[in-house]
């Protein structure tokens, strides 16, 4: 009798203990759901809260000019086919210009506020007493600018000396081929020079008129498909033997603005870097998919986009490099009395909004 009463008792208690174990689970259970849904409605309410600390647009519609080339639109193509200026609240126009210098026109013009140009229109604009600022850097373009020769005549850079080489005056075109003159001690006296084109040279080349002459992309990617060999470029040579990195000259695209625009839409201005910021990743990680943009849009062979594309470097970043590049370019244009006045720096250059969207990407102040 007694045995039976304690086992009912030994029952009667691991049933309690089992239901208090149950019971505690369910609250537990209960707990972690609210938990949950309380952490859910604290990370929408976070994401609500970033929303609003976003700084409101100050105009949300506006125009980009560029020119067509790869070297200075490919960033705002990506930025406008990957929706990242959608994505800023922004809807762009983009102007495409004929060169460079169209765009400095149409900035200095007013009829458009932001526009990526090569640093040499950029600071002959300055330089003509326009108040415009570099707020980015575009790409470092030198890779896209070299001198191509005829294999046949010249093998090696000593091979130039006597030979008929054209370049076009007063910008990348002259810088680069006195930078190789001077780098592998060339004598210019037993040359014939001739000042030309780009487009001229490519057809005087295909004359026999010529034997070297020194240009940018996409000139010469067309006119090594008529024979012609990338030699020495800005970055990079190509001299049989002695190919690999080397740096004679710094030549970059930039993104200029209107200094009264960025000042009264500074909120406008930052959307902008954000979208074009995340057109660098992407031609970072999906660099064909990036020439595909830009061969639609420009209307090239998507061959050639990948290509010439390969030989820019993509980046917003404002470096100490960049700013040494752009003075040297700057003293080239004031002996070539492109400009009356070397530029100053802490006018023509504003990292500011760049700082604000990625402190990573400035390393240079004024």
């Amino acid at each position: 009798m007694r045995s039976k009463k304690f086992a009912l008792l030994t029952t009667t208690v691991l049933s309690l203990v089992i239901l208090a174990a149950c019971g505690n689970n369910n609250a537990a259970n209960t707990a972690n759901t609210s938990t949950n849904a309380a952490s859910g409605t604290n990370q929408a309410s976070n994401a609500e809260q970033d929303e609003a600390k976003q700084p409101s647009l100050e105009v949300s519609s506006l125009s980009i000019g560029t020119a067509r080339d790869l070297q200075l639109a490919s960033e705002i193509i990506v930025a406008i086919e990957e929706g990242y200026f959608s994505e800023e609240g922004l809807d762009i126009n983009l102007e495409l210009f004929q060169s460079g210098a169209d765009v400095t026109a149409a900035l200095a013009g007013g009829s458009i506020p932001i526009g990526s140009v090569g640093d040499s229109p950029a600071t002959i604009l300055k330089g003509s007493g326009s108040a415009v600022q570099i707020i980015a850097q575009q790409s470092d373009i030198s890779g896209a600018q070299s001198m191509v020769v005829n294999p046949n005549t010249i093998k090696t850079p000593e091979d130039l000396n006597g030979k008929k080489i054209a370049y076009s005056p007063g910008n990348t075109s002259e810088a680069l081929f006195l930078q190789i003159v001077e780098h592998y001690g060339l004598d210019t006296s037993s040359m014939d020079i001739y000042k030309m084109g780009g487009t001229e040279m490519t057809i005087a080349y295909e004359k026999g008129d010529i034997d070297a002459f020194v240009v940018w992309e996409p000139v010469i990617l067309n006119t090594t498909k008529i024979g012609a060999m990338r030699f020495i470029s800005a970055s990079q040579s190509y001299v049989p033997g002695e190919e690999g990195p080397q740096k004679l000259a710094g030549f970059h695209s930039v993104l200029l603005t209107d200094t009264k625009f960025a000042e009264k839409h500074p909120n406008t201005v930052k959307a902008v870097l954000r979208a074009l910021s995340k057109a660098v990743a992407f031609i970072h990680e999906s660099p064909d998919q990036a020439a595909a943009h830009a061969a639609e849009t420009l209307q090239l062979d998507l061959a050639d986009a990948i290509e010439i594309m390969s030989l820019n470097e993509y980046s917003l970043a404002i470096t100490p490099e960049l700013i040494e590049d752009i003075e040297n370019t700057s003293s080239f244009l004031l002996a070539n009395e492109k400009i009356k006045e070397l530029p100053d720096f802490s006018e023509f250059v504003n990292p500011g909004f760049l700082l604000e969207v990625d402190p990573t990407l400035v390393t240079w102040t004024p």
